[in-house]
């Protein structure tokens, strides 16, 4: 095998490998987001830290409650959504997958009884 035919063969090896990626991102998002649209709730979430999300992007991780187990999320840090931690917002999660979730940092909870219904020890 020459060079340029073996140069090809590995160029068409990645091609293949980067659309099997994005296929799968793809087909995630898209599940994730059909868990979220079907049967889901609400509860409260607390920011917890800003971490490296799977190694490449910030975030901030909050937790959350359901049945008295604890969850835990990640939202991507961008320009457009700011939010302080150890703040408490609303989140809604798969009632099928409750790990799955989107927290709304729009929507700051500040009543203590909605705080600590959700499972947190609200102190001041």
């Amino acid at each position: 095998m020459n060079k340029p035919d073996k140069k090809i063969k590995e160029l068409n090896i990645i091609m293949i490998v980067y659309t099997i990626v994005i296929l799968y991102s793809l087909y995630s998002s898209l599940r994730r987001q059909d868990y979220l649209s079907r049967e889901y709730s609400f509860t409260v979430a607390k920011t917890i830290k800003y971490e490296f999300n799977k190694g490449w992007k910030n975030c901030i991780k909050y937790k959350y409650y359901v049945n008295n187990k604890k969850f835990e999320g990640c939202l991507t840090i961008d320009s457009e959504k700011k939010c302080s931690i150890g703040k408490f917002y609303k989140v809604r999660f798969s009632k099928i997958k409750p790990d799955i979730s989107e927290i709304y940092v729009n929507e700051e909870i500040i009543d203590s009884a909605e705080i600590s219904n959700a499972g947190f020890d609200f102190k001041k």
